[in-house]
C-alpha cells in the first residue's frame, strides 16, 4: 500500500541520514588527525633544522680547535 510505502521511504531516508552524520563524524575526527600530524610533522623538522645548525656549528668550532692545535704543535716544537 502507498502508507506502507511511505514508511520504508522514511525509515530508509532516516538511514541515509544517519549514515552521513556518521561520515560527517569520521571525516572530522580524520581531519582533526591530519592535522594533528601536520602539527607534528612541522616541530619534527623545525628540530631537525635546529640539529643541522648545531652541527654546522660543532663543525666551525672542530675546525677552529684543530686550527688551535696544529698553531700549538707548531709553537712547541719551534721551541
Amino acid at each position: 500500500s502507498l502508507v506502507e510505502s511511505i514508511n520504508t521511504v522514511e525509515e530508509m531516508k532516516g538511514e541515509v541520514v544517519a549514515a552521513i552524520e556518521h561520515i560527517t563524524s569520521i571525516a572530522q575526527e580524520s581531519s582533526a588527525s591530519t592535522e594533528e600530524v601536520s602539527a607534528s610533522v612541522e616541530e619534527q623538522s623545525a628540530t631537525i633544522e635546529e640539529i643541522f645548525n648545531m652541527t654546522e656549528r660543532l663543525k666551525e668550532m672542530a675546525a677552529k680547535l684543530e686550527t688551535i692545535i696544529r698553531k700549538f704543535n707548531i709553537d712547541q716544537k719551534s721551541s
